[in-house]
């Protein structure tokens, strides 16, 4: 008798355009960063196959720090407190505007040294119940990922 597939805890959804594009999730219980690698309409259905990529517990925490910061912005945002247009492309209070470039450099070489032992596979969002400190982008979400496979 087959297992039914777990869900899996989403961190962080950083690409989002009618579903989740990228972010960070767990697979098999462990970190990942995820990004869309194709896309497919069947049966009216879109179906996104994902490049699944291990990161480390201090990757991840990095990552999170950031959305922190993005999730000042957004509050400001949705308050009303922030003028119509950034002097930047980065969607971050002017305060934190240093910080976050320098995690967005750490994530960067982070994510290129941990690359390899990529496994691919469809996933599956939907609401769940959980949120944290960080206050991140889609931490709400959690994943069910099918038809995996590692990397050819």
């Amino acid at each position: 008798m087959s297992q039914r597939p777990k869900a899996e805890i989403v961190y962080a959804v950083e690409g989002y355009y009618d579903g989740p594009e990228s972010g960070f999730a767990d697979f098999r219980g462990h970190p990942y960063r995820f990004e869309v690698s194709n896309e497919l309409t069947v049966r009216d259905r879109t179906v996104r196959r994902f490049k699944l990529s291990p990161v480390s517990a201090e990757l991840l925490r990095l990552a999170l720090e950031q959305q922190q910061l993005w999730s000042r912005w957004n509050s400001a945002y949705r308050e009303g407190k922030l003028p119509e247009s950034l002097l930047y492309p980065e969607r971050v209070l002017p305060e934190d505007l240093e910080a976050y470039r320098a995690l967005e450099t750490r994530i960067r070489e982070g994510l290129a040294k941990s690359s390899g032992n990529n496994a691919y596979a469809e996933g599956r969002f939907f609401v769940g119940r959980r949120t944290t400190a960080f206050r991140a982008f889609g931490e709400h979400l959690r994943v069910v990922w099918s038809r995996c496979r590692p990397a050819a």
